[in-house]
């Protein structure tokens, strides 16, 4: 194969060879014989033509000034005179002049009026009789006189001779045409010896192209066989192939650029042989560390997701596309928020620490769940996040989830279980209301001794309802635990947990929780009853309302005295509190229902001066309850207002 193609190439070059240097002595002759050929047959004009017309045109004026144009009226010597004088000026480059002024004869044909020859013409062999005929074409003459345009042409006759034609009129309109024969220095052939000539040039170009063709070819043979020889060596594998070098200059340089190129090729394929080894090893062991990873991210019983920066999804792994009710290829290329029940900036998370958060996720199907949620960020060669990876965990059979639920359910069993602590208070109010109606009686009999009992019955009886009250208000003595948390994640989870409840099968409640929130340090559990208490009571509310019932709860990101706080309102469309008993809220055990027990608020006071938050109330269109809470937990004293609000009850 290698020997047929360097053979075409061979052939094709010398081909091409043959026909460049043909085609050139073609193109060459053919240049000469449009030089030699064409010239006596066409019209010709030089850089001077309109210098020349114009000097023309001055002399036809004075042939018009100095004679009249009637054959028995010309004087002929006057015009020879101004003949004589105004041609040098005319044609300075030449001494051989012969003009005619040529006049129609009134049947179509030109009549000769006037005949004038210079000096050196009159020397010359030049005769007017014959050879004027062969250069002066009287048919164009008499097709100019029938004209009107007043123009100079030029004529090459012969390889001698050139003439010009003017033409213009007297003073009685009669046309005159003024013919002017001169030598020239043009070079003109004749046909028959410029064709015979080439001919000749033509076939003498041929064979020494083919002279040439066929030495280069004898020449070039012997080394190029080699050469296809050496190629076949190193098409067969033979790259180390050696050609011997050749007298020929330009053959040995060949030899010697082939010669390198085989060693070069013979150490490349060496190279890549060993590149090839390592790579194919490299490649089996990246697929096996490729699918063991996969297999590894499949087989997690959490779901594991990789994103980009801005959160578009790489990887979606088996338990992922489980939990969320979504199939790997509709996951992989939307949003990680897509996930979640609300949207949240996870750049904004703290990355140096190891917690987690809980998250209300959603699936397909928009149900929703809740699940623990661990980010970690994940860093290229420059340091720069490339990528992010989330582990989400579902919790809802946890137990950490249903102690949540457990503890909710307690803050809220609480406060439905107010009658049956009420009976108990009221027993101890009995015991303190027989010996208050009986201290009349001992005052009256002065019996210090019995009196002295009884106020020491009563102090006991009072300091056993403070200690029962302080272990409504207080939570199950449990410690303060402080954790970052998404505080929308967490109103999203209460309002899981209280929906369901029968109160609300008929309130609509909407959220308009801020995207932009960071996260919160706070005491989840006490946050959560927070939520329970105030959205519960708003909802004991709407039961007496007539119509739609609304619950709208917001959050918001706020600065306050310099320091940044969440602020999250609760709002429902039912009557409120009384005016003359807003002051009481907070403060006293207060309750607008029939059968509440009036601790919610106060407790839900006492939970945000844990955390340095504040709450407040106003009427608008319904009742709007405030709550601040700092981003940032500080530890501070609770206030004496706080630690008395018990003894207050």
């Amino acid at each position: 194969m290698v020997k047929n193609l360097v053979t075409n190439i061979k052939l094709s070059f010398f081909t091409r060879l043959s026909n460049f240097i043909i085609i050139q002595i073609v193109f060459v002759f053919a240049a000469f014989a449009l030089l030699f050929i064409f010239p006596a047959k066409e019209q010709i004009k030089n850089s001077d033509h309109l210098i020349l017309q114009e000097k023309f045109s001055l002399f036809s004026e004075k042939i018009l000034a100095t004679n009249s144009f009637n054959p028995d009226l010309f004087d002929s010597d006057k015009c020879t005179n101004l003949f004589q004088s105004n041609f040098k000026s005319i044609f300075p480059f030449s001494d051989d002049v012969q003009s005619y002024l040529f006049l129609p004869d009134g049947k179509g044909n030109a009549f000769e009026l006037f005949h004038y020859k210079s000096e050196t013409a009159e020397k010359s062999n030049f005769d007017n009789h014959e050879d004027v005929n062969n250069i002066i074409n009287r048919n164009l003459i008499a097709v100019q006189l029938s004209q009107t345009d007043e123009e100079l042409t030029q004529i090459i006759p012969n390889t001698k001779n050139v003439v010009y034609h003017y033409r213009f009129k007297n003073e009685n309109n009669i046309p005159v045409v003024l013919v002017t024969v001169i030598e020239h220095n043009y070079l003109v052939a004749s046909k028959d010896n410029v064709l015979y000539s080439f001919l000749l040039l033509f076939l003498g170009g041929i064979l020494v192209s083919l002279l040439t063709v066929y030495l280069l070819n004898k020449r070039f043979q012997e080394p190029l066989n080699h050469l296809i020889y050496g190629m076949e060596k190193t098409a067969n594998g033979e790259l180390c192939h050696i050609i011997e070098a050749n007298k020929d200059v330009e053959l040995n340089k060949l030899a010697n650029a082939f010669n390198s190129m085989s060693k070069t090729l013979w150490h490349n394929e060496h190279n890549l042989k060993v590149n090839n080894e390592n790579l194919e090893q490299t490649n089996q062991e990246l697929i096996n560390s490729k699918e063991f990873l996969r297999k590894i991210i499949d087989s997690s019983t959490s779901s594991i997701i990789t994103t980009t920066p801005e959160g578009v999804i790489q990887v979606f792994n088996k338990t992922a596309a489980k939990e969320f009710d979504r199939s790997i290829i509709k996951a992989v290329g939307t949003n990680i928020n897509e996930l979640f029940a609300s949207s949240f900036d996870w750049k904004k998370l703290d990355y140096n620490t190891k917690d987690g958060v809980e998250v209300l996720c959603e699936k397909g199907d928009k149900t929703q769940f809740p699940a623990y949620l661990i980010i970690a960020p994940i860093y290229n060669a420059d340091k720069n996040i490339s990528s992010f990876l989330y582990i989400i965990r579902d919790i809802t059979e946890s137990k950490s989830f249903q102690d949540m639920m457990i503890r909710l359910d307690r803050y809220y069993t609480k406060g439905e279980m107010v009658g049956d602590i009420a009976h108990e208070i009221n027993n101890f109010l009995a015991i303190l209301s027989g010996n208050i109606e009986l201290m009349p009686l001992l005052l009256k009999k002065n019996d210090p001794e019995k009196i002295d009992k009884k106020f020491a019955l009563m102090r006991s009886t009072v300091d056993r309802i403070v200690n029962f009250t302080d272990g409504l208000l207080e939570s199950d003595d449990e410690q303060l635990n402080f954790a970052q948390v998404d505080i929308n994640q967490l109103i999203q989870t209460v309002l899981a947990f209280l929906k369901p409840q029968n109160k609300f099968d008929f309130v609509d409640i909407e959220v308009d929780l801020s995207t932009d929130l960071p996260l919160v340090e706070v005491d989840i559990g006490q946050i959560q009853q927070l939520f329970v208490n105030i959205v519960y009571n708003s909802g004991e509310a709407l039961l007496t309302v007539e119509g739609e019932k609304k619950i709208v709860i917001t959050s918001e990101m706020k600065e306050i005295d310099g320091k940044q706080n969440i602020v999250i309102t609760v709002k429902d469309n039912g009557p409120g509190v009384a005016i003359n008993k807003e002051d009481l809220i907070f403060k006293k055990r207060f309750t607008t229902k029939q059968n509440g027990h009036g601790t919610g608020l106060i407790t839900s006071k006492k939970i945000l001066d844990h955390h340095n938050g504040s709450i407040s109330y106003k009427y608008q269109e319904g009742a709007i309850f405030r709550i601040e809470i700092p981003t940032k937990h500080t530890k501070t004293t609770v206030s004496e207002e706080s630690a008395d609000l018990v003894g207050n009850i």
